[in-house]
């Protein structure tokens, strides 16, 4: 569920909205988009938190009932300051690092008792980067997220072309040495939508380098062994360092909408991801999506958007089956 509410004024808008989520395996209530907008001449300035710009989910639900990773290049709203002017667009965002817990059993009461019976023993959280696994203070991430693209609107046809880019530096510490001391990652993204009559067509495609150190997130129900889109860190005997290999992911999606009548809309789908990760004798993790909804529209300011998906995660990187998951439930949007 979400609750939230918009404003204009002049020349001025702005949207508030709440969302519920999942926060350390657990359902909390977070800000999802809070953020102003500033319309001028040729354009629009947008400052606050809100979906990046290379988000592009197959339609409106797909957000509550989680077709998301599946052809969607997706991620959390993230704090910007984008500037659109004729359908152009710059975007510049909150750097980001991602982060990896790990765990580590520390002693606690009486460390010189040589005796375990008036020992306590606490399992100590410390995060670290994801792909090296160096602590945070050898990360540093100076350079803000950078997204350029174009979008196209007419009464037939709307597309759009987006290309981002991502990166922080390593500094090696004495446990550690890495072939390079930086991660990049980017990714290009492309979406078009076409209405004929009462059919629409919606398709999305796009491809990334190292997508879980942008951002990104990707589908993979296993994965323990190597975070899901990460680059790789790979020990290598002969030279004494890590070298970080370059992980690709490319993921789609085709959509087909009818209006059978004036207040319903129907629409079947499906979304594809495949992971491709630089580590020998590995399958390449790919996850697949089929789903359906309807819109119905009661009044003006009620609707009703029942919908089911399943999610095939296919294999994992040994070959193993993963198998699947299936969402079903019913969306109920009040406006006022």
């Amino acid at each position: 569920s979400n609750l939230g509410f918009s404003f204009n004024y002049k020349e001025y808008s702005g949207v508030f909205e709440l969302g519920i989520g999942d926060i350390d395996d657990e359902r909390k209530i977070k800000i999802k988009k809070a953020y102003g907008e500033y319309s001028f001449g040729l354009g629009k300035l947008l400052v606050g938190q809100n979906w990046s710009p290379y988000v592009k989910f197959s339609h409106e639900a797909s957000d509550y009932y989680r077709s998301k990773g599946f052809g969607s290049m997706y991620e959390e709203p993230t704090i910007q300051l984008k500037l659109s002017m004729k359908g152009a667009y710059v975007s510049v965002m909150k750097p980001y690092v991602p982060t990896k817990t790990f765990y580590s059993e520390q002693q606690v009461n009486n460390p010189n008792d040589a005796s375990d019976e008036n020992n306590e023993y606490i399992l100590e959280e410390t995060d670290r980067e994801i792909t090296t696994q160096l602590p945070l203070n050898n990360i540093e991430a100076t350079i803000p997220k950078v997204a350029l693209g174009y979008e196209y609107k007419s009464k037939m046809v709307k597309g759009g072309l987006c290309g981002a880019f991502n990166m922080y530096t390593i500094e090696t510490n004495d446990d550690r040495e890495f072939n390079k001391d930086e991660i990049q990652s980017f990714i290009i993204q492309a979406h078009v939508s076409l209405k004929i009559s009462l059919i629409e067509f919606n398709m999305s495609g796009g491809y990334s380098k190292n997508p879980a150190n942008f951002g990104i997130y990707i589908q993979s129900k296993g994965n323990q062994t190597y975070s899901s889109g990460a680059a790789a860190a790979i020990y290598n005997i002969a030279s004494g360092e890590y070298e970080i290999k370059d992980t690709q992911n490319y993921q789609g999606y085709a959509e087909l909408g009818m209006k059978p009548h004036s207040l319903m809309k129907a629409f079947i789908g499906f979304g594809y991801s495949l992971t491709d990760y630089p580590i020998e004798n590995t399958k390449k993790d790919e996850a697949m999506e089929y789903y359906a909804n309807l819109e119905i529209h009661l009044s003006k300011h009620i609707s009703l958007t029942p919908a089911i998906s399943v999610h095939d995660y296919r294999e994992d990187l040994a070959g193993d089956q993963e198998g699947y998951d299936l969402y079903a439930g019913i969306l109920a949007t009040v406006t006022f």
